[in-house]
């Protein structure tokens, strides 16, 4: 496994958790989002992939997720910030995004 495969798997973990945990309790945590960006931009400024890659990797994550584009979901969704609480009391499972059958 490449530097750049390993960087885009642990992005791909972090994306997911965020994501999952916004679509499931409509609120956004400062604190990770902070943390997402400056793996992003650490990634940038080393030159690990360029913008377009980011681009293309992100969609397609936050489609996966919401079942939409970063601009759709931003025109039709809003989302409260998040506390430490909120983010403590949200299931192991939902932050994975695995889905329980009943």
């Amino acid at each position: 496994m490449t530097k750049k495969d390993r960087y885009f798997e642990i992005l791909k973990n972090l994306l997911n958790e965020h994501y999952n945990i916004m679509n499931t309790t409509n609120k956004v945590f400062p604190d990770r989002q902070q943390f997402i960006e400056g793996y992003i931009t650490a990634a940038v400024a080393l030159d690990v992939f360029d913008q377009k890659e980011l681009t293309d990797f992100i969609e397609n994550l936050h489609f996966d997720v919401f079942g939409m584009t970063v601009s759709e979901r931003q025109r039709t969704r809003n989302f409260g910030n998040g506390t430490d609480d909120d983010y403590l009391k949200v299931a192991a499972y939902i932050k994975k995004g695995v889905e329980l059958e009943f």
